[in-house]
């Protein structure tokens, strides 16, 4: 606490009427005079063109594909992939996984 929280405490000011009507009609100018204005966002915007989110599930399916050739691709992904337990338990010797 400030050392002159007290004494201002102890001097009971307070604003006069006409001081407080303006103040509140300045609030309320200033109030009244700000909209909000929403932006729609990327997910409104993608659904609601059926071209947008044709891509989209395109993207997706595409991206899926590709996760699943590089998992189990023919250059034998997959036996790299179960190889890294291996490579775990000679880096850490405690680790049973």
């Amino acid at each position: 606490m400030n050392s002159v929280d007290p004494w201002v405490k102890r001097l009971h000011l307070r604003a006069s009427d006409d001081l407080d009507r303006r103040v509140h009609a300045d609030i309320d100018r200033a109030l009244a005079g700000t909209r909000t204005t929403t932006h729609p966002t990327i997910g409104r915007t993608i659904m609601t063109s059926s071209l947008t989110k044709l891509a989209v599930a395109a993207a997706v399916v595409l991206a899926g594909l590709l996760g699943l050739n590089i998992f189990s691709g023919p250059h034998g992904s997959g036996v790299a992939w179960a190889g890294i337990p291996d490579h775990v338990k000679a880096v850490i010797p405690s680790c049973s996984a």
